[in-house]
């Protein structure tokens, strides 16, 4: 498979509207600036869902002259082992004590946004071809062309995903949603003549 980069999506965006492709990304064309928005638009909303190459388990410690917890710069989402703990702008808020000073390090989950160019290849794609159904709708709204590309990132996304539950080790039976149905779950029983040990007389 070619390299997927910001000049090959684009291209695709324009092969959809039946536009010549081009050699280099030309600031001057009209429809270039518009691919590459919603290629950076198709990028962040694909990774807000938390994949097994975007997410990091992180330990936060308190600024010590301030004692603000800053959060990184590339977070999408952060997901605090405290549940009072909100993200605010690019610090932590106590929602139980009402302050931004917060005392200890803050352990959760961190949900970062990783650049196109150093995501896994077929993450790649998925978003390739989500930018290119964004921008099909936007500019061409041909229903005939959509449907095929919309065909074509379902499969996508279904790889990654696939990826995805190998890397995690997804186990159904792990998820607390699981544990109550299982629990729910009681033997057979069905009215009948009790049975009672043969006895010999």
């Amino acid at each position: 498979m070619p390299a997927i980069t910001p000049l090959s999506v684009v291209n695709a965006c324009l092969k959809s509207m039946g536009e010549t492709p081009l050699n280099a990304l030309d600031p001057d064309h009209p429809y270039v600036q518009a691919a590459l928005n919603i290629l950076g638009e198709s990028n962040t909303l694909e990774q807000q869902v938390g994949w097994w190459f975007n997410t990091d388990y992180v330990d936060l410690a308190p600024d010590p002259h301030t004692g603000f917890v800053y959060v990184p710069a590339d977070a999408l989402n952060l997901e605090c082992d405290n549940t009072l703990l909100t993200q605010r702008g690019n610090r932590l808020w106590d929602r139980s004590r009402q302050t931004f000073a917060i005392a200890q390090p803050v352990v959760g989950k961190l949900t970062r946004e990783i650049p196109f160019g150093d995501l896994p290849k077929n993450v790649q794609q998925m978003v390739s071809l989500r930018a290119q159904l964004d921008f099909q709708s936007a500019y061409d709204a041909d229903d005939q062309k959509y449907k095929k590309l919309y065909a074509a990132y379902n499969q996508a996304y279904s790889r990654v995903r696939r990826v995805h539950i190998l890397n995690q080790r997804i186990n159904m039976f792990n998820s607390p949603s699981a544990a109550r149905a299982l629990a729910a779950v009681r033997p057979v029983s069905r009215p009948g003549r009790a049975i009672y040990p043969y006895r010999v007389r």
